[in-house]
């Protein structure tokens, strides 16, 4: 019985260290994003049509069905008329509310 009792509070040290060690990462990250926004612009560009190539990939070599590739690359289209506003969202853009 003791065992148990040991191994979870052991194992929730390790899931709160690491939660708290996700957040540290990710508020870096948001703080390189805020200060080099035209890289960062341009890093999601590059992710965005690597993303569209893969879809198209798919449904050419490997006949994925064409509303699931539609619906992919609809959202990838969303995406790149987000990006035109990069640093400045509006909560309210059609672009936004569709993303």
């Amino acid at each position: 019985m003791w065992f148990m009792y040991v191994l979870s509070w052991l194992s929730l040290f390790i899931q709160v260290s690491i939660t708290l060690a996700v957040a540290a990462g990710l508020y870096y990250l948001a703080e390189l994003i805020e200060g080099y926004t035209v890289a960062t612009s341009r890093i999601i560009k590059y992710m965005i049509w690597f993303s569209t190539a893969v879809p198209i990939g798919l449904y050419d070599f490997e006949r994925f069905p064409t509303c699931m590739i539609g619906v992919g690359l609809f959202t990838n289209l969303v995406y790149f008329g987000l990006l035109q506003t990069f640093p400045f969202i509006m909560l309210t853009s059609p672009n936004f509310i569709l993303s």
